[in-house]
C-alpha cells in the first residue's frame, strides 16, 4: 500500500464558481481557518484572473498564517499566470485544455507543449511552484500525456493533476491510468475525479491505491468527491490516516452549505470502523480486499444459497 496521500480541498474555489452560491470574504477566511484546524493539507484559494475580489481573498488568506498550503489557479494564458503573482500563494495550478485530443507528434501537440514550457518558465520566474492540470485527461491520447508529463518535469513542474472532467472512468480504469503515470513519470500525481456518474469517491480511492500523491475533494460533494467520505474511507478501507478529523467534517459541511445558501447532500458520514460480519476462514487484516467487500460478498453467497431450491430426496431402492 502506498503512502498516505495529501488532501487538496477545493471547497472555496468550487463554492465561488457554483451557480447560486458564493462566499463573502469573511466567510472564506472562516472556512479556511476551520479547514486548516481540521488538518487539511492544501486549500484551493481562488482563480485570481476572475476578479479583484478573488485576488483580495488570496492576500487575506495568506495573511492568516495557515499551516495548509494555498494554491491558486490559472488558465492556459500568460495573462492569467501573471495575475497569480504577489498574492502570498506559492503553488499555481495551470489548467491545460485537452478536450480535443492531440496525437503525440502532431502540430497541435507541439504548439501546446511549447506554450506549456513558456508558462512554466513564467511561473518559476514569479516564484511559484507549478502543478500542471490535465483537463479532460481521460479523453486524451495516453502517449501524448506521457510526452506532456516528461516535458513538464523538464520545465520545472512539481505535479500533474489528472482530471477526469467528463467522468468517463470507473475505479478499475482509474487504477490502471494512475499506476501507469506513477511508473512512467517522476512527477507527483493529483487525482481530480468527476461525480457525473456517482463514482468520484470510488475513483479517488482507486487512485490512492494506485499511488496518487494528492487527492482533490470538496466539502460540497457535488461535482467532486466529498471530503467527509474520502477521509474516513481512506482510513477504513486502506488504513491510511490523513490526520484530518472525520467526525468534525459533517458539521463544517453543513455550515458551509448554510453560508453558500444551498442544502448539503444527504451523505452518511462513517466515523467508526466498519463492523464486518465474521467470514469463516478469512482474516480481514490478511485479505487483499477491503473488509467491507469481503463481508458483502459473503452475504451475497448466503443469499444465493438460501434462494437455491432444495433438491428432492431420492426414493429408497426397492
Amino acid at each position: 500500500m502506498p503512502r498516505t496521500p495529501r488532501i487538496h480541498d477545493s471547497s472555496l474555489q468550487d463554492g465561488a464558481a457554483s451557480a447560486g452560491q458564493g462566499f463573502a470574504l469573511q466567510d472564506r477566511l472562516e472556512i479556511a481557518k476551520r479547514l486548516d484546524a481540521l488538518g487539511v493539507h492544501e486549500i484551493a484559494a481562488a482563480w485570481p484572473a476572475r476578479s479583484a475580489l478573488e485576488r483580495e481573498s488570496v492576500r487575506a488568506l495568506a495573511h492568516l498564517g495557515l499551516r495548509a498550503r494555498l494554491c491558486v489557479s490559472a488558465g492556459f494564458d500568460p495573462r492569467e499566470v501573471a495575475q497569480c503573482a504577489g498574492l502570498g500563494a506559492r503553488l499555481i495550478d495551470i489548467a491545460v485544455p485537452l478536450a480535443e485530443p492531440d496525437q503525440a507528434g502532431s502540430a497541435g501537440a507541439k504548439a501546446l507543449l511549447t506554450r506549456l514550457v513558456s508558462l512554466l518558465s513564467q511561473a518559476r520566474d514569479l516564484g511559484l511552484e507549478a502543478c500542471v492540470g490535465l483537463e479532460d485527461a481521460s479523453r486524451a491520447d495516453p502517449a501524448f500525456l506521457l510526452q506532456l508529463a516528461e516535458v513538464a518535469a523538464r520545465a520545472g513542474a512539481v505535479r500533474l493533476r489528472y482530471a477526469d472532467s467528463a467522468g468517463l472512468l470507473d475505479p478499475f480504469a482509474t487504477h490502471r491510468v494512475i499506476r501507469g503515470l506513477r511508473s512512467a513519470c517522476r512527477l507527483k500525481i493529483e487525482m481530480h475525479a468527476s461525480n457525473r456518474l456517482g463514482l468520484a469517491t470510488a475513483n479517488t480511492l482507486a487512485a490512492a491505491r494506485a499511488g496518487a500523491t494528492h487527492l482533490r475533494a470538496s466539502l460540497h460533494g457535488r461535482a467532486q468527491p466529498a471530503l467527509d467520505e474520502i477521509v474516513p474511507a481512506l482510513q477504513q478501507c486502506y488504513g491510511l490516516a490523513t490526520g484530518i478529523a472525520p467526525e468534525a467534517l459533517s458539521g463544517l459541511r453543513r455550515r458551509l452549505a448554510r453560508t453558500a445558501g444551498s442544502r448539503p447532500l444527504p451523505i452518511q458520514v462513517a466515523t467508526q470502523p466498519f463492523a464486518q460480519t465474521a467470514v469463516p476462514g478469512v482474516t480481514p487484516s490478511g485479505s487483499d480486499l477491503p473488509c467491507r467487500f469481503v463481508a458483502i460478498e459473503s452475504a451475497r453467497a448466503d443469499e444465493s444459497a438460501r434462494a437455491r431450491p432444495a433438491r428432492r430426496p431420492r426414493p429408497p431402492c426397492c
